[in-house]
């Protein structure tokens, strides 16, 4: 088996292991009063806004050169065919923007349903569909945080490829120190 078969099947296999979740989440949330799921709406809020913290801090100060090229708007294949001729951490650097990136839209959407959630109560007149709206309700939930995992996942991609070039250049100058 080659490794391309090997990412595309983890692929499938991630993608329906998180609607898996999300429809479980939807199906148990139902029992589950938004008193309940708020506290875990805040709790993703505090994490996306520390993860949104971290990798701004990263992008501020590590990846300073490839946001600079972003930002004085050159194409994105530019940027990376001209970060890439000096070193390798345009795919670092993507992995970090997009933590920034998910970690706002997770902010954003936790601060909407923190908004929209006291109107949808008031509205609901029939008791029927309190159930289907408190399921949705921890689907969405449980979408965040399978996405604020991911965001976690990307924050650990710059680290270890940090590790792995600290741990080469070691083995590297230990080779240099026995000749």
């Amino acid at each position: 088996m080659t490794n391309g078969f090997i990412k595309k099947v983890f692929k499938y296999i991630a993608i329906v292991a998180f609607f898996a979740i999300i429809a479980v989440c939807g199906w148990l949330g139902r029992t589950i009063p938004y008193s309940d799921q708020y506290i875990l709406l805040d709790g993703l809020r505090q994490t996306a806004s520390i993860m949104f913290g971290i990798f701004g801090a990263w992008l501020a100060l590590v990846y300073r050169r490839e946001l600079s090229h972003l930002l004085v708007g050159k194409k994105e294949s530019d940027v990376k065919n001209e970060i890439q001729e000096v070193d390798d951490s345009y795919d670092d650097f993507v992995h970090v923007y997009k933590g920034v990136t998910f970690s706002s839209l997770i902010v954003a959407i936790v601060l909407g349903i923190g908004y929209v959630a006291p109107i949808v109560r008031k509205m609901v007149c029939c008791p029927k569909i309190i159930p289907v709206i408190r399921g949705i309700s921890f689907s969405v939930i449980g979408f965040l945080t399978v996405a604020q995992i991911f965001v976690i996942w990307l924050s650990l991609s710059p680290m270890v490829t940090a590790f792995l070039n600290m741990h080469k250049a070691n083995r590297h100058s230990d080779f240099l120190k026995k000749r």
